[in-house]
């Protein structure tokens, strides 16, 4: 469940732990079709849910409320 967002990707695959789906977003820079593997955040503590759709979108939800948050930071040094 990759998807590219803004610069970002975005692996909203949940995890599935005593039969609840686990929201996780891991969020790296660059393009979907890159080989490159770049350093990623691993946010795993979003959430259990009974649906795995429900899981994948509050992890996707999170992952662009992340991206944007960082990227609406000014930029130190210019």
């Amino acid at each position: 469940m990759r998807f590219q967002y803004k610069r970002w990707i975005i692996d909203a695959t949940p995890d599935i732990f005593e039969g609840k789906f686990q929201a996780r977003a891991r969020v790296a820079p660059g393009n979907l079709a890159d080989d490159i593997q770049p350093d990623l955040i691993d946010e795993t503590d979003l959430g259990c849910f009974a649906r795995e759709a429900l899981a994948v979108e509050h992890a996707i939800n999170w992952a662009i409320a992340w991206i944007d948050s960082l990227e609406a930071q000014p930029v130190v040094g210019r």
